[in-house]
């Protein structure tokens, strides 16, 4: 498996763990007999920002920039809870602070997977649609969970607390579906649609029709071989072949792949960066 494909597979899986994880924190931390403050879903908040430090460290192989800010992001996040679970423990409201803050965070969460998913455009649409519609969803479930409470904490609208608990729980619902969603996508988007060459680790997926067969002698990219390649038989018809060539300053070309039987077979893959 290429590496960036791995690491879009461990980075869907993380998006799918931590809305689960988070729930079903707050489910134990709801249903138990002892009383529970800001301070123990603080805690939980602290321990997703974890793993989402993980997931956009992951993410730097799709595009350094989105990773970049939600890498940041969830650092400033971190320093953040911490300060208030280690001094502000007796603190039960959102205060303007907190308000401002979140609303920061969740802007620069929606500019980090929108830059993602414009990435992923370019390797399989039908995962950057699905993972589209989870950022719509996110930032719909987020938006809620921010705004309406503090508004309703600051008098600027009135809500009643059951209402309030309902429109809570909708923000809740949409934005893990929403994270759901990102994950599919991150997941899906390991099926590559066209042949690509990734520029920035000098590997390749190689999509085909063979109208031949035969055993590949050797892989070609700009005078280059390929250090290796998988699997190492051509059927006719559709293949998928896997390479990485030696480090180089590709700008465009062929990969010319050679069989044994004096037959040869030309692809121009689509180029692929992660720097923007």
């Amino acid at each position: 498996m290429l590496r960036i494909s791995l690491y879009m597979l461990i980075s869907g899986i993380l998006a799918i763990f931590i809305p689960i994880a988070s729930m079903t924190s707050i489910y134990m931390i709801n249903s138990s007999s002892i009383k529970h403050d800001l301070y123990d879903i603080n805690l939980i908040a602290l321990f997703i920002d974890v793993i989402s430090l993980i997931f956009f460290s992951l993410i730097l192989s799709i595009t350094i920039i989105g990773g970049i800010i939600g890498i940041i992001d969830n650092v400033v996040n971190i320093i953040v809870l911490y300060y208030y679970l280690t001094s502000l423990h007796s603190i039960t409201t959102l205060n303007s602070f907190l308000f401002y803050f979140n609303i920061l965070s969740a802007i620069l969460d929606l500019v980090a997977f929108i830059i993602i998913f414009i990435k992923i455009l370019n390797i399989n649409k039908e995962a950057s649609i699905i993972g589209f519609i989870g950022v719509i969803f996110y930032s719909i479930g987020h938006s809620l969970f921010i705004l309406i409470p503090y508004l309703n904490s600051t008098h600027i609208i009135k809500i009643s607390f059951p209402e309030l608990s309902d429109i809570i729980g909708i923000s809740v619902n949409l934005g893990t579906i929403g994270e759901i969603l990102l994950g599919i996508g991150l997941i899906l988007a390991i099926n590559i649609a066209d042949s690509i060459f990734f520029k920035d680790t000098g590997e390749a997926k190689i999509r085909f029709i063979s109208q031949t067969q035969g055993y590949i002698r050797t892989l070609i990219l700009d005078g280059k071989q390929a250090i290796s390649y998988i699997p190492r038989y051509v059927n006719i018809g559709i293949n998928s072949i896997e390479a990485e060539f030696p480090r180089s300053e590709y700008k465009g070309g062929n990969i010319t792949i050679l069989l044994d039987n004096g037959f040869s077979i030309t692809i121009r893959p689509k180029i692929y960066s992660n720097k923007p």
